[in-house]
């Protein structure tokens, strides 16, 4: 396989602009007339189109040069902007080197067309690989130009009524059986001896049949995805019924267990209440004791100045004797005087024995309050701290694991009525093809395009579309189909017609990454690329829309999602004017700004709008 490296866009006199690829996702971004829409062109242009954008004077574009890897080798191929000539250089093993040319082209100057084939492991140096061009038996020759638009989808033809799988820009409803036989062959190597004449039908009951059938499933499908979530709250959890359901039983065994933990909390914080309780009455009891030794105290020394004062007073008189005694103050004789002040030495001397005693029982007080304070403290630290634990932890916690079980339950709500659409959904397009297939076309027919789709496109196409639509959020998402006769995706059972330009867009975007991963299940010659111009039509949408209605930033950004997550292992190149917000990890972004000072003006160098 190959894929670009660079393209060379030659103008001016010189000039020379150089737009580098990567093997995986590339995504060119940035206002409109930068040229973002030049790079299909020019993509087309070396796959042998005509180029109207790129020959317009203004551009003064000359020629323009692929630089591509093929298997680690580099291949140049370079055309002039009014040339049929293409010029092939390089050293790729077993492949013509030389000039090459459009249209069938001679011995001399073969057709571009068996370069590109023979690049896809198709080998047409031979007979030419037939195929069928239309459902009559005609025959023509496979060339890229047959299906080049299946992965070559320009901005217009991106959100255009059409399928991809369609040519050209207006709307055409018969199948396309050139494309569908050139897809088939990549996919198979069957030609269905295409070389042959073979006579077909007009099986006309089978198709009534066929479209009275698909009408009710459609319808059934429509109303199915109009009513199976009404009441139902988007949680936009994906995940399936066991999967939350065991979160529910954890939620719930979480919760047990919380709750267990709060009540024990609580508990704790009502013992540790009751023991500050007595706690503070015994503090109250010490402190009632401690006042009352406190007045003693006060007693005692009142008691002892006096006594102190008289006898000092006593000591300080010239010898006289007492004449009152100091406790009645009666009259006293001489010896009687000399008693008082013996008494009252003795008392003081009493009640200093008395105080040592109430300091001694006031130390022992003090202590006691002291270690009844601490125990308070301590007390009150531990009933804090639970507290706060019940308060910022244990209730939050219980709080949160209720919310989440609410949110859960209606998440399995969801996912449960999710299973029972998926289930209906598969039962109706089952017996779509019960019914199809007991509807039999007569066998003389050897070419049946609709046949064709159903053996090798249908059954992986609507895998791929289911995958890409629900990974992508695609809004109210029941369930898609692809349809033989439009060749095209049938949503929630609305056809792709009935949306806007905006949704036609991005459906069309996701039958085209459904198309490549479906030839890449096959895994014989494989489409060489994507290239999408404005997938998600952000331009366009800054008004409503032909339908009146908007692609949702979550459609936008799970399909710019699905593009970085499955589209690396392939070349993919995207272009649009703003992009989601979004980690694109290892994807080579191009951004155009329409501005000289920062960045890449745009493609071509010395063009200025």
């Amino acid at each position: 396989m190959y894929y670009f490296k660079n393209i060379q866009i030659f103008s001016g006199k010189e000039t020379v602009s150089i737009l580098p690829l990567s093997k995986g996702l590339n995504i060119i971004y940035g206002p409109s007339n930068t040229g973002k829409s030049l790079v299909c062109e020019c993509l087309d242009f070396l796959f042998g189109g005509e180029a109207p954008k790129l020959k317009k004077p203004v551009l003064k574009v000359k020629a323009v040069k692929g630089v591509l890897d093929v298997d680690g080798e580099e291949l140049t191929i370079f055309r002039e902007i009014d040339s049929k000539i293409f010029e092939v250089s390089g050293q790729v093993k077993d492949i013509r080197l030389g000039s090459y040319t459009t249209g069938n082209g001679s011995k001399k100057t073969p057709p571009i067309n068996k370069l590109w084939l023979r690049l896809m492991g198709i080998n047409t140096d031979g007979e030419n690989v037939k195929i069928f061009q239309f459902q009559n038996g005609k025959a023509q020759s496979l060339t890229l130009r047959t299906f080049v638009h299946t992965f070559l989808i320009n901005e217009t033809r991106l959100g255009a009524d059409n399928s991809i799988l369609k040519g050209g820009d207006g709307y055409s409803k018969n199948i396309p059986v050139a494309t569908i036989a050139s897809l088939a062959y990549l996919a198979t190597e069957n030609n269905y001896d295409a070389d042959k004449e073979i006579v077909g039908i007009d099986a006309e009951i089978y198709d009534a049949r066929k479209v009275a059938t698909q009408k009710l499933i459609d319808r059934s499908m429509s109303a199915l995805a109009e009513k199976s979530f009404a009441s139902l709250q988007d949680t936009g959890d994906k995940r399936s019924v066991d999967e939350i359901q065991q979160d529910i039983n954890n939620i719930l065994r979480g919760m047990e267990s919380t709750e267990g933990l709060l009540n024990e909390a609580i508990e704790k914080s009502n013992a540790l209440g009751q023991e500050l309780i007595s706690a503070d009455d015994k503090i109250a009891e010490c402190m009632v004791l401690q006042n009352r030794f406190n007045s003693l105290e006060s007693q005692y020394e009142s008691d002892i100045r006096r006594l102190t004062f008289i006898a000092e007073g006593e000591i300080q008189k010239d010898h006289t004797t007492m004449d009152r005694c100091p406790f009645c103050n009666g009259e006293l004789s001489e010896r009687q005087s000399e008693s008082c002040v013996e008494a009252a030495v003795a008392e003081v001397e009493h009640i200093q024995a008395k105080m040592i005693d109430l300091a001694s029982a006031k130390n022992g007080l003090t202590k006691e309050l002291d270690h009844l304070n601490e125990r308070r403290e301590s007390l009150l630290g531990q009933r804090r701290m639970i507290q706060n634990k019940i308060k910022e932890d244990l209730r939050p916690k219980v709080s949160e694991l209720r919310n989440r079980l609410i949110a859960y339950s209606a998440a399995l709500e969801r996912a449960k009525a999710e299973e029972m659409r998926k289930a209906v959904v598969s039962i109706l397009n089952e017996k779509m093809e019960e019914i199809i297939d007991e509807e039999t076309v007569a066998p003389d027919v050897k070419f049946d395009v609709r046949a064709v789709i159903k053996d090798f496109l249908k059954s992986p196409m609507e895998d791929h579309l289911n995958t890409v639509l629900e990974s992508s959020h695609y809004e109210n998402f029941v369930g898609a189909r692809f349809d033989e006769d439009t060749c095209d995706v049938v949503v929630n059972g609305s056809s792709k017609m009935s949306q806007g330009q905006g949704y036609r867009a991005f459906l069309n975007t996701a039958v085209a990454i459904a198309l490549q991963e479906t030839l890449d299940g096959y895994n014989l010659h494989r489409l060489p690329l994507m290239v999408a111009d404005s997938p998600i039509m952000s331009l366009k949408e800054a008004k409503e829309d032909d339908k009146g209605k908007l692609l949702t930033e979550s459609m936008k950004g799970g399909l710019f999602q699905y593009m970085i997550d499955h589209c690396q292992s392939r070349q993919t190149i995207i272009m649009e004017n703003s992009i989601p917000p979004l980690d694109y990890k290892n994807t080579n972004m191009i951004h155009f700004t329409k501005d000289e000072s920062k960045g890449i003006y745009g493609l071509i160098k010395d063009y200025r709008e």
